[in-house]
């Protein structure tokens, strides 16, 4: 008797038999069999090339194939050289089909054995071809381009624009096979090929008796001095680094990602993004691998980043979309859908106004340049944004009960209009005059019960600019709100904020934007499983979707070792440590003080720079260094924003005592304008953890739910976060009033992506680093008297004193950028340098006068101590 287990296995066998038969019927007629399966195989070959890992795969085998071929005509070329006048009697009566099948026509004197290049009969044709037949000497270059074309392909290199290597490549054949070409014409030296190739020599000899050989030496020179003079600007200061000359006009303590990314365009990108200068002419250098072509902008539409406004991207992203369909796409915009119930209530779908909902997605040439690539929308996940299924009956009866409910508390109210939001609903009503508003204030929990509300509800008395009351009840079925939709939205596409942070949306399904450089620090509180680490995520997200490696730093402290872990790999991007620390996250809560303190000499060290400006904060600093009205050979250098988020400050107080409040407090007192912002998360808000000091200093709040009332009025001053549903819901309060918001769900595989693509681009060459923290006693630091022994000075003393005499320039700022050390250090060092009489004392802003005139001097006065 077959059981209850043994049916789907005889069900399976059916099905497994039919298949079988259905395999057999169809192979039973060959040409449908052969022709479905290169369909199929087809198909799938096109499958993989387009999936990433395949694509890479190709392309290194392709790379490799290329490569291979050069080495092979490289060998060739130059065999060609030794032994190509002996091969000429064979190789010259070739035809390229006989070349191909290796035989000769009859009357040759000789064998395809008597050959004796390397390479034999192929690549013998090959060089005689390339050498004689093409451009002479000038091949070797196409030789050159063609072995750059195989490590970008194999991705073993990819630096410069492949565009601009094709043009110089061409340019250095022609170049060079003239000039061979009109040497070997001048000086009439015959050998057994032509040096410039047919094509040259042909062009030559016409030239010659045209201009005569005055005319073409002119025109050789004037254009090699041409590409000298185009490639000087681009590539000097990249290959002075390459040969060790040891002189890079770039900051090193407070370096930015332009001034050494291994990217396209290296110097061209950085003079715009230090500078602030623009091509003026929008053809010049017209790259579409690696160039925007941006218009010329005021200083006001380019204030703080290097990149173009987002309003600048907003607006070419409008015009390609309505002037270029398939290049750019556009959401349809949705309006707010409005119905009416009985006795004239308006019930409003919100769907969120045309600035939050029309998503302009920005054209990918528009988000390249210097190399970087932004991410891209299409990194994140669609969510599904369409309309929730309006339930009339159900709207109408949870309005009846509220009214129900307060007539029999003796309250009169007049339904004005229902929002049906992502999470919640709003019911807004008119109230009785002879009503205080005090009185329906705490009547939450009556209400909840009455509604059989899922969550708990919020009253909002009286709404603002209304002159009505609002009830917020959690819908049944929630919709989620999805990060895509945020970062596509027009309001954050086109913001001039700062630092913008697109968090989620309204009740009206609007999104949800604030500036973290205004606020300008952050508490965050919420308990467990409720949204807060997705709250995390959704604020840096915001920001790498919205600056640039140059523009902006992160410090991420992360006791549970957990949350933050995902960014290691853009750690060279987007973060920064101490210059001893090997991992960019810091799990480690007993180096958080360190770096804290750290931030603080940071701090200090930029306001010396706002005052040395004569300016009151970082973007009014970072547009005048833009502007060349600040010089990195006075000491400026340009201030990226720099952001400071701890996913767990209670457990940071509980492991390293009151003792990290002082660092915190100081940073939020003074920090904002110099450009440096905090973001506290805590899942338990107590009085203990979230001090009044800290309060004080830190005045715009999200809570996600809390787990009690107590906790709630500690991080809002009210007990609304109690009773929030959960699953991203929260309230935050910028300090000038409350709002309640949904937090944007963004998972795992979404972050993933995007530190995948971020972790793939050009990166710097050193690692933003912090400043040393301030010295502890006992410590050596500054040499004694006189300079003190050896032994107290600094490991990199003598060498900092060298480069000193060697510069004829002595300054803190351009030793921590020299020698990429710290600010304390590199002062510690000039201290050093004064009290054994190498540089002057300090005389306010001024550089220290250096007062030994050459290394020998510099010898003896190292000798004595």
């Amino acid at each position: 008797m077959a059981t209850s287990k043994d049916k789907p296995t005889k069900k399976r066998s059916a099905q497994t038999r039919k298949r079988t038969n259905a395999s057999s019927r169809k192979d039973s007629n060959p040409s449908r069999s052969v022709g479905s399966r290169m369909r199929s195989w087809a198909q799938g070959l096109q499958n993989n090339v387009a999936d990433k890992r395949y694509g890479e795969l190709i392309s290194f085998i392709l790379g490799l194939i290329l490569l291979a071929f050069v080495i092979y005509t490289l060998v060739a070329c130059g065999s060609y050289l030794m032994v190509g006048a002996r091969d000429q009697s064979i190789v010259t009566e070739l035809t390229p089909w006989e070349a191909l099948t290796q035989t000769l026509p009859e009357g040759i004197d000789g064998t395809v054995a008597d050959i004796q290049n390397v390479t034999r009969v192929h690549g013998a044709y090959l060089a005689h071809w390339l050498m004689d037949g093409f451009l002479g000497f000038g091949s070797w270059f196409l030789l050159v381009l063609c072995f750059i074309g195989a490590l970008r392909l194999m991705r073993i290199s990819t630096r410069g624009s492949l565009i601009k290597i094709t043009v110089y490549a061409i340019f250095l054949s022609l170049w060079t096979g003239l000039t061979a070409a009109t040497i070997q014409n001048i000086l009439g030296m015959p050998t057994f090929f032509r040096w410039g190739g047919a094509y040259c020599t042909l062009w030559i000899d016409n030239l010659l008796l045209a201009i005569g050989w005055l005319g073409v030496a002119l025109i050789l020179l004037v254009s090699i001095i041409i590409l000298i003079v185009v490639i000087r600007y681009e590539y000097l200061q990249w290959m002075r680094r390459a040969i060790g000359l040891g002189w890079v006009k770039r900051p090193n303590r407070r370096r930015t990602a332009d001034s050494s990314l291994e990217r396209d365009e290296e110097e061209v990108d950085d003079e715009e993004a230090y500078t602030g200068e623009e091509p003026t002419d929008a053809s010049e250098d017209a790259d579409p691998d690696d160039v925007d072509n941006e218009p010329n902008t005021t200083d006001d539409e380019d204030e703080e980043a290097p990149l173009p406004a987002p309003s600048v991207l907003a607006s070419r992203a409008t015009s390609q979309a309505s002037t270029n369909a398939p290049q750019a796409r556009r959401e349809p915009v949705s309006t707010p859908v409005e119905e009416s119930l009985e006795g004239g209530v308006t019930v409003t779908v919100a769907q969120g106004d045309a600035d939050s909902q029309a998503a302009a997605v920005v054209p990918q040439s528009e988000t390249r340049r210097g190399g970087y690539q932004m991410p891209s929308p299409d990194l994140l996940a669609d969510v599904d944004q369409s309309s929730q299924t309006i339930d009339r009956a159900e709207i109408k009866e949870i309005e009846q009960l509220i009214i129900e409910k307060l007539s029999d508390l003796g309250i009169g109210l007049e339904p004005v209009e229902v929002t049906i939001g992502p999470t919640v609903t709003l019911y807004e009503f008119k109230l009785d005059p002879k009503v205080k508003v005090n009185r329906i204030r705490s009547l939450e929990d009556d209400i909840a019960m009455k509604v059989e509300s899922i969550g708990g509800i919020r009253i909002i008395a009286p709404m603002p600019g209304r002159g009505t009351i609002g009830i917020e009840v959690p819908n049944r079925n929630p919709r989620t709100v999805g990060m895509k939709a945020l970062i596509t939205s027009q309001k954050f596409i086109t913001t001039d904020q700062k630092l913008p942070i697109a968090i989620g949306r309204t009740i009206t399904n609007d999104v949800y934007l604030f500036d973290l450089s205004k606020m300008p620090h952050l508490l965050i509180a919420g308990a467990t499983g409720q949204g807060k680490s997705v709250g995390l995520n959704a604020l840096i997200t915001s920001l790498l979707y919205n600056k640039r490696p140059e523009e902006l730093k992160l410090i991420l402290i992360d006791p549970k070792m957990l949350e933050f872990s995902i960014y290691e790999s853009i750690g060279r991007h987007f973060l920064t440590k101490l210059e001893d620390e090997e991992k960019y996250i810091i799990t480690d809560t007993n180096k958080a003080l360190p770096v804290l303190e750290s931030l603080c000499v940071d701090m200090d060290g930029r306001y010396e720079l706002l005052a040395r400006a004569k300016v009151r904060n970082i973007a009014e600093y970072n547009k005048l260094f833009r502007q060349g009205r600040l010089r990195e050979e006075d000491g400026f250098v340009f201030l990226p924003y720099l952001v400071l988020i701890v996913d767990e400050f209670a457990d940071l107080i509980m492991t390293t005592g009151r003792a990290i409040e002082k660092p915190i407090a100081r940073l939020a007192q003074k920090a904002r304008a110099a450009g440096i912002h905090i973001v506290l998360a805590t899942q338990r808000p107590s009085t203990d953890v979230i001090t009044g000091l800290i309060k004080a200093n830190f005045p715009a709040r999200i809570a996600f739910k809390v787990s009690s009332q107590v906790d709630s009025r500690t991080i809002l001053d009210t007990k609304s976060a109690k009773d929030l549903i959960g699953r991203g819901d929260m309230l935050i309060n910028d300090g000038k009033e409350m709002r309640r918001i949904q937090c944007a769900f963004i998972d795992t595989p979404e972050t993933e992506r995007i530190v995948d693509h971020i972790s793939r681009q050009p990166y710097p060459t050193v690692p933003y680093l912090l400043p040393e923290p301030p010295a502890t006693e006992g410590a050596a630091g500054t040499a004694g008297p006189g300079g003190g022994g050896a032994s107290e000075r600094d490991p990199l003393f003598e060498e900092v004193a060298r480069h000193v005499v060697q510069m004829q320039q002595g300054s803190t700022s351009n030793i921590q950028r020299r020698f990429n050390i710290g600010y304390n250090r590199a002062g510690r060092i000039m201290d050093q340098l004064y009290e054994c009489g190498i540089v002057s004392a300090q005389d306010g802003s001024k550089p220290r006068q250096v007062l030994i005139a050459d290394e020998t001097t510099l010898d003896q006065l190292l000798d004595t101590f």
